[in-house]
């Protein structure tokens, strides 16, 4: 990751988390897999296979004031912002904690064909 008045995120070629996905050509360590230049007010991210699978469905841009916007870049200038003014994005690791808990228990509700409840105070699936 480089930054300074951009940022830029290239995947490292020795990465063992994209191992696969560097071996069967789907992801490029020779360029950014985001970059975010504020001067130019553009996001390229589209150069991720997860990022061009949700830009192939339409599902990379909202709308706000009547104008598309890209939520790539809404996420990176919150997450940008927030480390400039020392603040805690709202998508921060509490909410990534819940959805992920969300996420995991609709898996296993679907793989055991039942509902499932979230035991706060053991901190566990039933």
């Amino acid at each position: 990751m480089e930054l300074g008045n951009s940022i830029s995120i290239t995947i490292d070629r020795n990465s063992t988390k994209y191992k696969t996905g560097i071996a069967n050509g789907l992801l490029d360590t020779t360029s950014p897999m985001v970059s975010f230049n504020s001067n130019l007010g553009q996001i390229d991210a589209v150069t991720s296979a997860s990022e061009k699978y949700y830009a192939d469905r339409g599902l990379t841009n909202t709308v706000i004031n009547g104008r598309q916007v890209d939520v790539t870049h809404l996420h990176l200038r919150e997450w940008l912002n927030g480390i400039r003014e020392n603040k805690t994005p709202s998508a921060n690791i509490d909410v990534a904690y819940e959805e992920g808990i969300a996420c995991l228990m609709a898996h296993y509700s679907y793989l055991e064909k039942r509902q499932v409840f979230w035991d706060k105070e053991n901190k566990k699936i039933i």
